[in-house]
């Protein structure tokens, strides 16, 4: 239960599907990691996606974050921590910025 395997074969369905590549975050869970830690770990994730997407082919505008049940309160919680800690970073990524 909460390991980002489980979710493998929804990934994998979702990048053939669209044509993408899909990045799944194998977060640290609590309670042996209590909160911030599991969204400290998207939050790395999708910096390191934006400073890493030329290398890895992928178009910074096209860049999205998903989640189900946990994960998706941590899907939506990444954008909103990018806003405050690093302003422009998803605008300049192509993402929008809105406050």
């Amino acid at each position: 239960m909460g390991a980002a395997r489980q979710d493998h074969g929804w990934c994998a369905g979702l990048a053939d599907e669209l044509g993408a590549l899909v990045i799944s975050v194998d977060y640290r869970l609590a309670p042996e990691h209590p909160f911030p830690a599991a969204l400290d770990d998207c939050y790395a994730a999708l910096l390191w996606l934006c400073d890493s997407a030329g290398e890895l082919g992928v178009d910074p505008a096209r860049i999205a974050v998903a989640g189900a049940s946990a994960g998706g309160g941590l899907a939506a919680a990444c954008p909103a921590r990018t806003r405050h800690r690093e302003p422009g970073l998803l605008s300049a990524a192509g993402l929008p910025d809105a406050r």
